[in-house]
C-alpha cells in the first residue's frame, strides 16, 4: 500500500492542498521528507494521511494484487484496487476483520511515530506481549512506550522458541545480533547483549567501555531510536505506511545524517513519509524525495505551497546552512544581533572605511565571530580594494 496523492480540502491550517508522492518516472515514492517552517503543516500532513477515512486521499494497490487476491479469497467477494482507492473505509473494515484468517505479516498498517515520548512511561516490569494486528498503530502512544522492555524481551523469546534446534544461548545472541543491525547505520556506542539473568528478564545494554545498564539509563537520544525504531521494527511491517514525526528529536547531527536509512531498513515494501525540521536530515534525502512546505501571503490571508523536485535545485549532500537558507527560507543562521552588526559594518565600509566607527565596529566582530569569519573577510577584502583604487587613480 503506497499514497499516490493526498488531497486536502478547506483546512484551518492547509486550505486546498495537493501533494503529489510520485518521482521523476512516474512512479510512487518509498521515501518522502516534508520539511517547512513551524505552523506549515506538517505534522497536520501526517494527521491527514493516518487518518484515511477523514482525508481525500489516493491510495495505489499496484504492487499489492498478491494482497487483494487473498481478501477476495477470505471473503468471497471480488474486490479491485480501484474499489479500495475509492473505499478507504471499507477496506480498513476488511483487514481488520480478517486479519486472522491469513498471514497478518502480509497485512499493511498505517503505522505513525508520533513526535512525543515520555520516557517515565518506561515500565521495568517484562511479561508475555505481542502486537495484535490492527490497521492504524501509534507506536510512540504511552502504551507502546511503556512495554518497550516487554516487547524486546517477547523478541528474544520469539527466537528462543522459534529455534528449538539451537542452543538458547545462540538464539538470545541471534536476536540481540538482528535488534543491533537495526541502528548499524548510526553507529551506536551502546548494544544489547541479552536479557538480565536476575529473573526480571529485562533487556540489557554495555558501551564501549564495557559499562552495563538497562534502557532506562540510554541517553535520550538512543531512548528515542530504540523505542521509535524497534516499535515499528517488531511490527514486522510489509506493504505498509511508515510516518515519523521529527525522526531527529534528540539526536546528535551525526545520527541525523544516516537517520532516514535506519527507518527505510524496517520491514519490506513499504512507504516512509517523515516530517522534520533538521537540514540534514533534509540534505540527507534525495531531490525527488522533497517534499517543501512554503507560506505565501494572499489578500485572504496566508496560504501553504508545497514545492517539490521541479522547484529548486539538488540538495542531496550540500551543507546544512545552504539547506537553511536556499530551502527553508532562513536569510540567514546568525543571531539577529551580529546579522544587524554586520549588516552595518557593511553600511559604513561603504562610506567611511577609515573611520573610528569602522574599526571599532570590525574590532568587536572580529572578537566576537573571529577574523576568519567569511563576512568579515569579504568586508575588509572590499575595503582594501577600495583603498589601491583610490591610490591608483591618485
Amino acid at each position: 500500500m503506497k499514497i499516490l496523492n493526498l488531497n486536502i480540502e478547506n483546512d484551518p491550517i492547509l486550505g486546498d492542498l495537493s501533494i503529489d508522492f510520485r518521482g521523476s518516472t512516474g512512479d510512487i515514492l518509498t521515501t518522502i521528507v516534508i520539511a517547512g517552517p513551524n505552523g506549515s503543516g506538517k505534522t497536520t500532513i501526517l494527521n491527514k494521511i493516518n487518518d484515511l477515512q477523514q482525508s481525500q486521499v489516493t491510495v495505489s494497490f499496484a504492487d499489492d494484487n498478491r494482497m487483494i487476491e487473498k481478501l477476495n479469497t477470505v471473503n468471497h467477494t471480488k474486490y479491485s484496487a480501484d474499489f479500495f482507492n475509492k473505499n478507504i473505509a471499507s477496506f480498513i473494515k476488511c483487514t481488520n476483520d480478517l486479519w486472522q484468517q491469513f498471514s497478518a505479516g502480509e497485512l499493511p498498517r498505517m503505522i505513525y511515530a508520533n513526535a512525543e515520548i515520555n520516557f517515565n512511561n518506561i515500565d521495568l516490569n517484562v511479561r508475555q506481549v505481542g502486537y495484535n494486528y490492527a490497521f492504524h498503530t501509534w507506536v510512540n502512544s504511552s502504551q507502546s512506550v511503556k512495554d518497550i522492555n516487554s516487547h524486546i524481551s517477547s523478541f528474544v523469546d520469539s527466537e528462543v522458541y522459534g529455534n528449538q534446534d539451537q542452543l538458547p544461548k545462540t538464539s538470545i545472541n541471534n536476536a540481540c545480533k538482528k535488534i543491533n543491525e537495526t541502528f548499524s547505520a548510526v553507529e551506536m556506542d551502546v548494544r544489547m547483549i541479552g536479557l538480565k539473568d536476575d529473573g526480571s528478564r529485562r533487556p540489557l545494554f554495555v558501551n564501549s567501555s564495557g559499562d552495563k545498564f538497562e534502557i532506562t539509563s540510554l541517553s535520550s537520544g538512543e531512548k528515542q531510536l530504540f523505542i521509535r525504531a524497534l516499535g515499528i521494527k517488531f511490527l514486522n511491517p510489509k506493504n505498509s505506511i511508515i510516518l515519523v514525526d521529527e525522526p531527529e528529536i534528540s539526536l546528535h547531527p551525526d545520527w541525523q545524517r544516516l537517520i532516514i536509512k535506519v527507518y527505510e531498513s524496517l520491514g519490506n515494501n513499504n512507504q516512509l513519509i517523515i516530517a522534520t525540521h533538521s537540514p540534514l536530515v533534509i540534505s540527507s534525502a534525495k531531490k525527488e524525495s522533497l517534499r517543501i512546505l512554503e507560506r505565501n501571503k494572499t489578500k485572504n490571508g496566508n496560504k501553504i505551497l508545497v514545492k517539490s523536485y521541479n522547484d529548486f535545485a539538488d540538495v542531496y549532500g550540500i551543507e546544512a546552512n545552504r539547506v537553511l537558507t536556499e530551502i527553508m527560507g532562513l536569510s540567514t543562521t546568525r543571531p539577529p544581533e551580529i546579522e544587524n552588526k554586520i549588516r552595518r559594518l557593511r553600511e559604513i565600509a561603504g562610506k567611511e572605511p577609515d573611520s573610528n566607527s569602522f574599526y571599532s565596529l570590525y574590532k568587536e566582530l572580529e572578537e566576537t565571530i573571529g577574523s576568519v569569519d567569511q563576512d568579515l573577510l569579504l568586508i575588509r577584502m572590499a575595503v582594501e580594494y577600495r583603498k589601491v583604487k583610490d591610490n591608483h587613480e591618485k
